[in-house]
């Protein structure tokens, strides 16, 4: 079943829809008034992040909103996100780059958004086209791709990065990163009897990403392995459930067909 909850706060109103037995995240949406978010220490587990560290990540969002999805930048005129964030943005956004601050940066707008033709969480990718190509600079630059076919170890620990909730249940003024350690399919299945080989899990309890991180990269060998899909409505933070990502190395062939267009 589907049940809906709805929590008023001071400067936050979060609404949530809980399906089956995990939550898309694409459901949480934070509607800001003027206050600022606490200055908290998580995602969840995890610490700020120059830009100047992670040049690659970039926040894709409904235009005129503070907070939205994070995305990757892949080219000089490419990026990519989930498409659940696509959903719920359609073609009334725009991204935001080379900020660690949530109110800094420089607005890019969105020629096209190609978001996988399935509708199912198992394809959650879009490619998104730029109007106009993409200024590099310390604070700007592309990542590659997770190659089709890449081998994760047993023992890989990745990072996860976005401006989501913390622990407080605020989203972060401040670029936050936390590392996770990679799960394995059968693992995961305990917790997500979804999962397909087009995915990948990482994290543990009180670490990983949560509601607003959506669409943000999971970095392996500095590579871009996995897009922010789903989890648990705790964020891991008592069930010690996975994040559940979209796995770049097996959409590559969708990815790489709408850059080529």
């Amino acid at each position: 079943g589907v049940s809906i909850n709805v929590c008023l706060r001071s400067h936050i109103i979060t609404i949530k829809l809980t399906m089956s037995n995990y939550w898309n995240w694409y459901y949480y949406l934070f509607l800001l008034f003027t206050d600022e978010p606490k200055n908290d220490i998580g995602i969840i587990g995890g610490k700020p992040v120059k830009i100047e560290e992670v040049p690659f990540f970039a926040i894709y969002k409904e235009k005129g909103s503070k907070y939205g999805c994070g995305a990757t930048i892949v080219s000089d005129q490419f990026l990519v996100s989930a498409a659940h964030c696509y959903k719920a943005f359609r073609n009334n956004a725009e991204i935001l780059v080379g900020t660690d601050k949530i109110n800094e940066g420089e607005l890019y707008d969105i020629l096209e958004a190609y978001p996988h033709p399935s509708t199912t969480m198992d394809y959650d990718v879009v490619v998104i086209k730029l109007v106009k190509k993409l200024v590099f600079s310390s604070k700007v630059q592309p990542i590659k791709l997770a190659e089709p076919g890449m081998v994760v170890e047993d023992n890989a620990v990745f990072k996860v990065i976005g401006f989501g909730q913390t622990e407080s249940g605020s989203p972060s003024p401040k670029l936050l990163q936390v590392d996770v350690p990679y799960v394995k399919e059968e693992e995961c299945k305990n917790f997500f009897q979804e999962i397909t080989p087009r995915m990948i899990c990482a994290g543990l309890k009180g670490k990983g990403a949560c509601f607003g991180d959506s669409g943000g990269p999971l970095i392996y060998q500095n590579k871009h392995i996995g897009i922010v899909s789903f989890g648990t409505p705790d964020c891991s933070q008592t069930s010690g459930s996975p994040t559940v990502f979209a796995r770049v190395s097996a959409l590559r062939d969708f990815i790489d067909e709408q850059m080529a267009n």
